[in-house]
């Protein structure tokens, strides 16, 4: 899915396979933490890779639900461009851009700021049909 790293993978049915195992194995309520992924380079505020990927995998998350998998929560990685352990600032996984340039540190919400902020506030994933795999 992105080029830019080789260790963050697109892989939303097997997110939906792991709920409903951890479900089933644990029967405790899971919190999703820390889901996304980095920027394609040269997208900045157009992050349509994020959104696909969010989309995907908040589908994946919908269908487990589905499934009965007890989901209490899910949070993304990150609400802003931030310093990443292995590549400094040169990784952008926010989906607010962060002028880290500008001594005031200037955020700019990306496309999919916009995007998860629809999905959480009206609770309906546009396009979602609960036997879509992907």
């Amino acid at each position: 899915m992105n080029a830019s790293n080789n260790w963050i993978y697109y892989t939303p049915f097997g997110l939906r396979n792991l709920l409903n195992h951890l479900d089933k194995e644990y029967k405790v309520p899971i919190l999703i933490t820390e889901n996304g992924c980095m920027d394609n380079f040269g997208e900045d505020l157009n992050d349509v890779t994020r959104v696909h990927y969010l989309r995907g995998h908040l589908m994946a998350i919908a269908q487990a639900v589905n499934d009965g998998a007890n989901i209490m929560g899910h949070t993304i990685w990150s609400l802003m461009d931030n310093f990443e352990w292995l590549d400094g600032y040169t990784t952008k996984f926010g989906v607010h851009q962060v002028d880290f340039n500008d001594p005031d540190r200037k955020r700019t919400p990306k496309l999919s700021a916009g995007f998860y902020a629809e999905v959480a506030t009206s609770k309906i994933l546009k396009g979602f049909a609960i036997n879509q795999r992907h």
